[in-house]
This record gives C-alpha cells, structure tokens and sequence, in this order.
C-alpha cells in the first residue's frame, strides 16, 4: 500500500478497471490510478412498465442490481416511487441506458446521462485540481481519497501543470499555414508541416521529453488536431496525444444555438485522455478569463477542464446544481419537460409584467453616486429562497422552508464572489 498527496486532474470510463484517474504527485510524478465505479439511475412511472423493465433489466446480458425505493423529485410533491438501477461497471451505462430509452417511453428516467466527473465528485467530495492524499494498492488501484482542500478556497495551493503550446504560423482560414510553433518549457521550436513524417517524428519527441498536462493549441480543435490525427494515421506513426497509452481522442461535433438574442457557433472538438486539449480559439470567453479562469471555473462546477473551457457560464451553473441534487439526493431528470403553472390574466398582469430600465438623460453628469447590488438576482435568490421545490401560490399557507436546490447551490458561489470583491477593494 502507498500514499501520496496531490492535484487530481483527470477522471474517465475505462473498459477494463471501471474509472481511470490521472494525478499530479508533489513530487512531480504523474500517476495513473484505477477504481471500480458503479453508476445508479431511476426510472419513475406506472407500474406496469416498472414490472416491464425491471424484466428486461433481468433478461439483458450486463450485471444489474435493481431495487424499489423513493427519491425527491423537486416538481413533485413528497417522495416519488422509483426503480433504482445500479450498474456496477461505469463504462456500460451508457450503452444499456440508450438500449432502454426508446423502449419505454412512457417513463420517466433520471440520473440517466450525467457526466462521469460529477457522478464522481458527488460520490468522493473531489473536483478537477483537488489537492488529495491518495492511498493506493497493488497495481494502482485507488483504496481511498481524502480532499484537502475545497473549491471555495480563495487561495488553492496552485498545481505545477507544464504546458505545450502549439499554433500554426497563419490562420487556416485565411492561408494555408507551413509552420507549426510550438512552445514548450521556456523553448521556442518552428517545425515544418511539410514533410509530415519529420513533423510527426519532432512533435512526438517533444511531447514524450516534456509529458504536457495542457496542450494549448490555437485552431487545434478546428484545424490542427484532426490534421496531426489524420497525418499519423497516414504515415503509421503513433501520435502522444493522449497521457493514456494506446487509447484514441473523443470528438464532439460542431453545434450552433440560440443565446441573449445572437445565434453562438462551437467548432468540433478533440479531447485527450490523461492530459488535456484547450484550444484558445474554440474556448468560451477565454480572452476574459484566459486559462486561470478556466482552471477556477473547472474547480467550482466539477466540469471536466476540457468541458468547462468550452461551455458557457450558464452550463457551469446547471453542472453545480446537478452536483448539489446528487449529494442531495435529488433526482436529475434525463428530459426536463416541466412547464409553468396555469397562470390567470390577473396573475400575469400583477407578476409577470416584467422588468423597467429608465435611461439616464445624454450628457455629462456631475456628483453621480454608485450603488453595487454584487450578483443582485444570485442574492435574491439566496436571501429570498427561491428554488422550484419552494415557491408557492397565494392560498397555500407561509411556513418557514429549509434552504432550495438554488440556493444551496449558488450561497457558497455567491459569498465567495462577495469574499473576492472585498479583497479587491483592500
């Protein structure tokens, strides 16, 4: 048995050991942990189609345990009768679960597609770049994890990540690039992308000499990777991409959507196992942030540091409150199809009539005061108690409630935004 403490940076499905972590040793190693994982979701509806399930879980080759028990639904009213389905080895939940879905439609499913980092930062109490004392066994089997710090530290003893940094010359839109820079333990290097087994030879020495946790890449999910990717397959050179040996990267496609009245565009995307892929053009909000911020915002959601370079604030929020309903638990719903209370035309005219900005008068004022309301709608809904599960109608009776969903999920965000502003101000 051996201990050391460290940075956890990188939890994922893996086909043989159930979860593969990657942790950041004081002493510099970078170790590769494994931990059995079992996984639970719930089904919820009649009876009948209960009985139905819980006969094709039984007939269905993959190990299952399935029991009746009761969970909080926050749209339903006292415990909700469920079936729970615990499925001992991470990596096959997926796949039975999107057996299932289509199937029976006429349940409700919950706690059915959640990222692996927050079922496992529900279950231990970790985040990305938690500072840990490991205990481990014969073979890297991970035996305990104690967290040593929290991620509403002001001052997270930081990890000594090393970095590589790789940008073609020009951007591909514009001309076709003929260089790569790279940048990597206080060297510059310029490789030619063409020939590409020279290339391929040179990038692959760097990478193995240096052993990045971050490949910092500018195009790198648009351009450059699938590139590199496609030159290795052609030349029958292996690529290091990844930390974890022998495994290949994840793709996410390329999607638009609609926010704060303008259509936003996400490139594709390339994800690494065991160390990770940021690229700089594809991140959200990184030329406000930059990669501190993508650190912190990795810390507070329980994001994957690669997801939460990538996603917008409004994703954060919602991983927390999934990772609150968890510790809580508080079943996730797999579809949220909850629509509004039935509301009257005098409900609407007395609550719903919206929100009125005056516009100051043009021109230069004098003797002008300021008033900061610090995350004023985050604190109502603090201070107020404002969650789903807590809101109530005018003929149901005032009783003091304890803390909702969203409260509890944002006070400890909001007092340590609160905390920072101070220490600005000093």
């Amino acid at each position: 048995m051996a201990e050391f403490t460290g940075w956890l940076l990188d939890v994922y499905e893996d086909a043989a050991d159930g979860l593969a972590l990657w942790a950041l040793a004081e002493d510099g190693r970078r170790v590769r942990l494994r931990q059995p994982f079992a996984v639970r979701f719930y089904a919820a509806g009649p009876d009948s189609e209960l009985r139905r399930l819980w006969q094709r879980l039984r007939a269905q080759p993959i190990p299952v345990r399935l029991s009746r028990t009761e969970r909080q639904d926050l749209f339903h009213p006292g415990l909700l009768p469920v079936l729970a389905v615990e499925v001992p080895h991470a990596p096959d939940q997926p796949r039975l679960f999107q057996s299932l879905q289509d199937e029976f439609p006429r349940l409700n499913f919950y706690d059915a597609d959640l990222n692996i980092w927050l079922r496992f930062a529900a279950e231990t109490g970790a985040f990305p770049l938690a500072r840990c004392r490991f205990t481990c066994g014969p073979g890297g089997r991970l035996l305990t994890l104690e967290t040593l710090d929290s991620p509403w530290d002001l001052d997270p003893a930081p990890a000594p990540l090393r970095t590589l940094a790789l940008a073609p010359d020009c951007d591909p839109a514009h001309a076709e690039p003929r260089f790569l820079e790279v940048a990597v333990g206080g060297c510059q290097y310029r490789l030619a992308l063409e020939p590409l087994r020279p290339l391929l030879v040179n990038l692959s020495a760097l990478i193995q000499r240096h052993d990045p946790d971050i490949l910092l890449t500018s195009f790198g999910d648009t351009w450059l990777l699938p590139r590199l990717l496609e030159a290795s397959s052609a030349c029958g050179l292996a690529l290091p991409l990844n930390r974890e040996f022998g495994r290949g990267t994840a793709h996410r496609k390329a999607r638009s959507y609609f926010s704060y009245g303008q259509v936003v565009y996400r490139g594709p995307q390339v994800l690494l196992f065991g160390r990770w892929h940021i690229d700089r053009r594809n991140a959200m909000l990184w030329d406000d942030y930059d990669l501190e911020g993508v650190l912190e915002a990795a810390r507070v959601t329980a994001q994957p540091v690669q997801a939460a370079a990538r996603t917008s604030p409004g994703s954060g929020i919602s991983s927390m409150q999934m990772l609150t309903a968890l510790r809580g638990g508080v079943l996730v719903p797999w579809h949220k199809q909850e629509a509004e209370r039935p509301k009257s035309a005098l409900d609407l005219l007395r609550y719903d009539q919206g929100g009125l900005v005056y516009q100051p008068t043009t021109g230069l004022h004098s003797n002008v005061g300021e008033v900061d309301f610090i995350s004023m709608y985050p604190s109502i809904m603090v201070h107020a108690n404002i969650s789903p599960e807590t809101t109530r109608s005018e003929s149901e009776p005032s009783t003091d409630q304890p803390p909702g969903l969203i409260p509890r999920t944002l006070e400890p965000l909001l007092n340590k935004r609160i905390a920072l502003k101070q220490r600005l101000a000093e």
